[in-house]
């Protein structure tokens, strides 16, 4: 459902239903991908919020809400206003990790365990696996986690970053490398 504020933002009837169903439809994704970008629920938020603010003065370039051009475009705005955000707070784009991190990971996976023992055994693999995503470079890292944590398919992040299914493949298989690298004996 559309914000209040957003909704009294919108001039027209026509365009606020339209902003209602682009709300809808990327609101959670657009959420991820700030997630992946700040590490700091709030502030993914704030950038969503921004991005729907912005989108107002864009509404007549849209055609239709649910096609790859409209999802590609609003996570493109997304993406810059997280850059933005970053370079904001450092005077330069940097890649941070917040302790929130590791718990974006461990949230999104099921807890399959009812023993407290198993459970706690698998949440510090777990959280081994997290750390060794957090010192992933930023494109990489944000592959993975919309892979493994998002639980999109690679052609989905393909149309999200732009580019070819076989580049995230890639993507992907680069970023396992280097966390098996990493953890080595311990996985």
């Amino acid at each position: 459902m559309l914000p209040v504020w957003l909704a009294q933002a919108i001039e027209t009837e026509y365009d606020r239903s339209k902003m209602e169903q682009l709300y809808d439809e990327y609101e959670q994704l657009l959420y991820r991908v700030a997630l992946s970008y700040l590490h700091d629920e709030y502030k993914a938020e704030d950038a969503v919020h921004d991005t729907f603010l912005k989108l107002i003065d864009h509404l007549n370039g849209i055609g239709t809400v649910k096609c790859p051009q409209t999802k590609r475009f609003l996570v493109i705005i997304i993406k810059n206003i997280c850059i933005n955000m970053l370079k904001n707070k450092s005077g330069r784009a940097e890649s941070y990790i917040v302790n929130d991190h590791e718990q974006q990971f461990i949230d999104a996976l099921p807890d399959p365990y009812s023993n407290t023992e198993d459970a706690y055994c698998e949440q510090y693999d777990i959280k081994q696996v997290a750390e060794a995503v957090s010192t992933l470079p930023l494109l990489l890292r944000n592959t993975i986690t919309l892979y493994a944590a998002g639980g999109y398919t690679m052609k989905e992040i393909a149309e999200i970053e732009g580019c070819s299914t076989e580049t995230i493949k890639k993507r992907i298989q680069r970023a396992r490398m280097q966390i098996r690298k990493q953890l080595g004996d311990q996985l």
